[in-house]
């Protein structure tokens, strides 16, 4: 029964005031890796952007949160490896508790596989239907998007006029695409597209956005599912890495795709192969520093592309 904390008298109306503690309940979680409790977990819930820390039975709780669906993540770092666990749409009851167990498993810190900072470039070896070739990415200046504070990246075919600048970047939540302008504008994602933090094997990330251009038009429809499958080292023309491997199904408007992606920490993309209809893209990282200012701009790209 809901509590009731007070009442109004209007004229002869009479008006319950009601508890909003009465209408939240709490998410009560426990954490553990190879059936052992986990003590010292940083535990948090979004959208109500509660967190806590585990005790020493692997427990805490989180709360009041008014009854909603809620994503809840743990992680922590032990011995130098950061392990993680995830448990989407978590229905929060307007009253009681709703208990969530979660099995920490090596996980992915995406500012530390996805670094961006002024100056980093990647230099990859490349092969497709049309042959070989070298792509070049450069992050050439920061930029604000939707509050976040990120990057543009240019890229350009070495030899072509092919060339391309995304904006983008990683931070506490995870690594955010927020569109591309391929020299004919700015194509935004609405809403952006993000890979959240502390990414754990076997865990599969979804979700869908539209691509959309200057003048608020839908372009096409995109969704994504990424997956982390394995820790495996790999080697490549700019040398061997420790990566985390995951695979993802991607459609962009009535193209199909499914890509495999290696990400080495403090490195980024070390290895990719991105298959569709009729071509296989394959890229292997050859080099990756940073280059001395001025950075504005770097590389040569169509017009339009660094105003």
């Amino acid at each position: 029964m809901s509590k009731l904390t007070g009442r109004m008298v209007i004229g002869a109306v009479s008006v319950a005031v009601l508890s909003s503690a009465a209408l939240a309940g709490n998410i009560q979680v426990r954490a553990e890796m190879g059936g052992a409790a986990v003590s010292g977990a940083t535990v948090s819930a979004e959208p109500a952007h509660l967190a806590g820390t585990t005790n020493p039975a692997g427990k805490c709780t989180l709360g009041p949160i008014a009854a909603s669906t809620q994503r809840v993540v743990a992680f922590a770092n032990i011995a130098g490896v950061h392990y993680a666990a995830v448990a989407d749409g978590v229905a929060v009851p307007a009253h009681g508790n709703v208990d969530v167990a979660l099995v920490l498993a090596q996980a992915v810190e995406m500012p530390l596989y996805m670094p961006f900072d002024l100056g980093r470039y990647w230099r990859y070896a490349c092969h497709d239907a049309r042959g070989d070739h070298v792509r070049e990415e450069d992050v050439v200046r920061p930029c604000v998007v939707a509050g976040r504070n990120a990057f543009e990246v240019a890229t350009r075919i070495i030899g072509t006029t092919d060339g391309w600048v995304d904006r983008e970047t990683s931070d506490a939540d995870g690594f955010w695409q927020f569109g591309r302008n391929e020299g004919h504008g700015w194509v935004m994602f609405a809403p952006p597209a993000m890979y959240p933090n502390h990414f754990s094997l076997g865990y599969t990330w979804k979700q869908e956005f539209d691509a959309v251009d200057g003048l608020g038009h839908v372009l096409r429809h995109e969704t994504s599912a990424l997956r982390l499958v394995a820790f495996e080292r790999v080697t490549v023309p700019a040398g061997t890495f420790d990566c985390a491997k995951l695979e993802g199904a991607f459609t962009h408007g009535a193209e199909r795709q499914r890509t495999t992606i290696w990400l080495a920490p403090k490195t980024g993309v070390v290895r990719m192969i991105e298959r569709k209809a009729g071509d296989t893209l394959e890229r292997n990282l050859a080099e990756t520093g940073h280059r001395a200012a001025p950075l504005h701009p770097v590389i040569p790209a169509p017009p339009g592309l660094l105003p």
